[in-house]
Formats: structure tokens, C-alpha cells, sequence
């Protein structure tokens, strides 16, 4: 987790607003940033993830199965 840490700090001091201003395009990267830290800097989060990469259709298969006639 220091490895994300470290990672997402140097990111979001690259691309904070605040030291680019006038570039719109570095707001939605240091959201992006953010919302990335925030999956994988929470083990519960990066576990869901990780699943969610490895079965991508899992939550859409949902309880009901197939139905039919």
C-alpha cells in the first residue's frame, strides 16, 4: 500500500489544480487520481475491484437467471 501511496501523492502534486492553472483538462485527471486512491488505498475496495477485473459479469448476472416460456 506505501507503493500507491507514494504513487498517488506525486500524481495529485503533478496535476492539483492549483499548480496548473489555466488547463481544465488537469481537473478531470486529479479527479480521476482521486478516485483511483480511493479504490485502491482501501484493501475492502481494491478487493472488489480486483474481483470485479477478474468477472466483469458478475454483478450483472444479478439472482434471476434466464426466465423463459
Amino acid at each position: 500500500m506505501d507503493e500507491i501511496k507514494k504513487a498517488y501523492r506525486k500524481l495529485s502534486l503533478k496535476y492539483h489544480p492549483d499548480k496548473n492553472p489555466g488547463k481544465p483538462e488537469v481537473i478531470e485527471i486529479f479527479h480521476k487520481i482521486n478516485n483511483a486512491y480511493e479504490v485502491l488505498g482501501d484493501q475492502n475496495k481494491k478487493n472488489e475491484y480486483d474481483m470485479m477485473r477478474k468477472n466483469p459479469f458478475a454483478n450483472m448476472m444479478g439472482g434471476g437467471g434466464m426466465g423463459g416460456g
